[in-house]
């Protein structure tokens, strides 16, 4: 069942309900003033008339004439019962039977010399002795019809009930207009909402401005909607930067992995017949491995750095200590190569950042200024500290990079040079600037060609 039947059911039972619970009471309320009206007409009518035989008067048709009330009879009886005069209309309501009922009252009055009342079935009887004096009469009956009362009041209680069940007609009208309106907006919402797909997360739902909870519902709803969006964005985003790594290392392992495979089978078929053949080919075999594995290592960092640095893995240590390390590792592995020395403060240069990937930012790009910058050349390495920021400078005397590489050294596979692509990944600095920004920092390129380039690591400093 609907929230909009349901609301309208539950409605219109307690309208109703009510409605009834009113007219009940409304008819209790008539019929105590219908009783009410029956004993005071009795009383006043049996007191007026006694009254007036007191004061003398005799006990005939025109001693009645003062009563006008025609819902009322009057009865007056001597000593022994015997009705000396009585209302000569019939009375709705009072007949024999009531009569019968109602028939020993007198002589209670007179036994007990004060008034005395008595109900039969559709009457009320009001008995008042009376003082004897010269006259014969002793006691007044008034007889006060409940059922000519309640005719009497009949249309009022007609009218009540029209009344109250035309109010039950407007009231259940109004409440399944009321309710419908109210639903609307729901259903509006609910509309809105079925139009909004994963593919389109870009919609809302409207917001009316009525400040109530169906727009607290529809704002919620947008905040939702727009994580969710940010989210799938976001998804998206690394999903095409998946699709692009996986594109670009296809192609670079596809160069080596070919000439190795081209090689191998040129020294199985007529290579091995030539020794210098033979030779060059195991060379070419050994440098395109050497290239092959150290692009793997690349890659592997890469996935390395996409899941580390995470606050939990960051300690505080001293720039200085970590970056001597990693130019005695470089030194080591360029040995013949440029010369590589360091400059850095006396003071400690204090980061907290995960040391292995820093150390292997660093180690990136300390490897490509060794790379190309010639034997005679030199390698610079300063670390110093600038206001907030710690910073590690290397600063190399190779060819430098031309203005229109310089934008895009830090892309993945990315070759300046294409002459010496078998020298490199590509994969390096990109390594290096993926680590510094996870580390809260940047890396700055300076270059002008033929005059070297200079890096610079940009770290937040602590202590």
């Amino acid at each position: 069942m609907t929230i909009r039947r349901r609301l309208t059911l539950y409605y219109s039972a307690t309208l109703v309900g009510i409605v009834v619970i009113g007219i009940v009471l409304m008819a209790l309320a008539l019929w105590s003033a219908v009783s009410d009206g029956v004993r005071q007409s009795a009383r006043a009518t049996s007191l007026e008339i006694a009254r007036a035989l007191e004061a003398g008067a005799e006990p005939d048709a025109d001693l009645l004439r003062i009563v006008d009330d025609g819902n009322v009879l009057v009865v007056v009886r001597d000593a022994d019962g015997a009705i000396l005069v009585e209302t000569d209309h019939a009375v709705a309501g009072i007949g024999a039977d009531e009569r019968a009922g109602g028939r020993e009252v007198w002589r209670d009055a007179l036994a007990t010399g004060g008034p005395v009342t008595s109900s039969p079935v559709k009457a009320y009887v009001y008995a008042l002795p009376i003082t004897p004096t010269t006259s014969t009469a002793r006691v007044v009956e008034a007889w006060s019809s409940y059922d000519a009362r309640g005719e009497a009041t009949l249309p009022i209680g007609t009218h009540i009930v029209f009344i109250f069940g035309a109010l039950v007609v407007v009231g259940l009208i109004g409440g399944f207009v009321h309710v419908r309106g109210a639903l609307k907006p729901v259903e509006a919402l609910a509309l809105s909402a079925e139009t909004i797909t994963a593919s389109d997360l870009s919609r809302r739902l409207p917001n009316r401005g009525t400040r109530d909870e169906l727009d607290r519902v529809a704002l919620s709803f947008n905040g939702v909607l727009g994580r969710l969006e940010a989210s799938f964005a976001e998804r998206e985003e690394v999903l095409a930067r998946q699709r692009r790594f996986t594109s670009d290392a296809s192609h670079e392992l596809r160069t080596p992995l070919a000439s190795i495979l081209g090689y191998a089978r040129m020294l199985r078929t007529w290579g091995l017949t030539d020794a210098t053949t033979a030779a060059e080919g195991v060379a070419m075999i050994e440098r395109e491995a050497i290239r092959l594995v150290a692009m793997t290592e690349h890659l592997l960092d890469l996935a390395r750095v996409d899941e580390s640095g995470s606050p939990d893995r960051r300690k505080r240590c001293d720039l200085r200590e970590l970056t001597a390390s990693v130019a005695a590792t470089v030194r080591a592995a360029f040995d013949g190569g440029p010369a590589i020395s360091l400059t850095a403060p006396d003071q400690p240069v204090l980061v907290e950042v995960d040391a292995v990937e820093l150390r292997r930012a660093i180690g990136a790009v300390l490897e490509n200024a060794a790379r190309f910058t010639p034997s005679d050349g030199a390698v610079r390495v300063v670390t110093s500290r600038v206001d907030a920021w710690a910073t590690v400078v290397v600063d190399d005397s190779g060819p430098g990079i031309p203005p229109e590489h310089q934008p895009h050294v830090f892309n993945r596979f990315y070759q300046a040079d294409s002459s010496r692509a078998t020298s490199g990944s590509g994969l390096g600095l990109a390594i290096a600037r993926q680590a510094v920004e996870r580390q809260g920092g940047w890396i700055e390129l300076s270059s002008t060609e033929g005059q070297g380039a200079i890096f610079t690591l940009w770290l937040p400093a602590t202590g």
